[in-house]
């Protein structure tokens, strides 16, 4: 099942001594190549501006995901948004299906 994870940098992070910043993110940089590198994060990218990650992430379901990202350098500096993807043409298709069905129960 494939994830969205919006990440954000909470504000305490800019509290940190520079030193003590520089190591949490070289070693979130270091945690997150070792999990692209396991299949588990498939694409990552960063919004400079708005202090922010985003992750496609490959899992088996919530669960495993909720159980590997507090195990993530930095995870109490960040706050994290999760969703679950669904494949397009699959959920067009439910989509679809319900509004036909809904097309019928309703009288013309």
């Amino acid at each position: 099942m494939k994830f969205l994870t919006i990440s954000t940098f909470k504000d305490a992070l800019s509290t940190l001594p520079p030193a003590m910043s520089i190591q949490i993110i070289e070693a979130m940089q270091a945690w997150m190549k070792q999990q692209k590198q396991s299949g588990k994060i498939l694409e990552a990218y960063v919004i400079p501006a708005w202090k922010r990650g985003v992750v496609i992430s490959e899992f088996d379901s919530a669960e495993e995901i909720s159980q590997l990202l507090p195990q993530m350098p930095g995870f109490g500096f960040m706050d994290f948004e999760l969703y679950p993807l669904a494949d397009f043409d699959e959920g067009i298709k439910n989509f679809l299906e319900g509004l036909k069905k809904a097309a019928q129960a309703v009288p013309k």
